[in-house]
């Protein structure tokens, strides 16, 4: 296990969430454009945000399994944890320093991680065989 990667790829996944959320509250000044009622605008602007963060969390996943070699698995589920691990050290280092447990958000996290690790095994069976290098077939 390759444990420097795993907690690159991790802090990178659980920084991009962040900052998508992050990105996501500043849009909240024009809500206008979520809907019409500042209810509406408030669902629907939750809805981009985890639609975004499922959708660049899978993509790095995807990234970060296409580099190993052994124990793919294993290592999503490693960055999968270490993600998780960071975002229950940053809710315990903020206030009201507390920990939800949120079964659909830790659905919706692993889902785009098994998501990134599908993709990346089927990269893999679809790369084309390089050609040789003199040009015979």
């Amino acid at each position: 296990m390759h444990w420097k990667r795993i907690a690159g790829w991790s802090a990178l996944i659980f920084l991009s969430a962040n900052v998508i959320g992050f990105c996501s509250g500043l849009t909240m000044a024009h809500w206008e454009i979520y809907g019409a009622t500042i209810q509406t605008a408030v669902d629907n602007a939750r809805l981009v945000r985890r639609t975004a963060i499922f959708v660049v969390a899978a993509l790095l996943y995807w990234r970060f399994a296409l580099g190993v070699a052994k124990y793919r698995f294993a290592h999503v589920v490693a960055a999968f944890v270490g993600f998780q691990v960071l975002d229950v050290a940053l809710s315990l280092a903020t206030p009201p320093h507390t920990v939800e447990f949120y079964p659909p958000g830790l659905a919706r996290a692993f889902a785009a991680a098994l998501l990134g690790y599908g993709l990346a095994m089927l990269s893999l069976r679809r790369s084309p065989k390089p050609a040789p290098l003199d040009g015979t077939q």
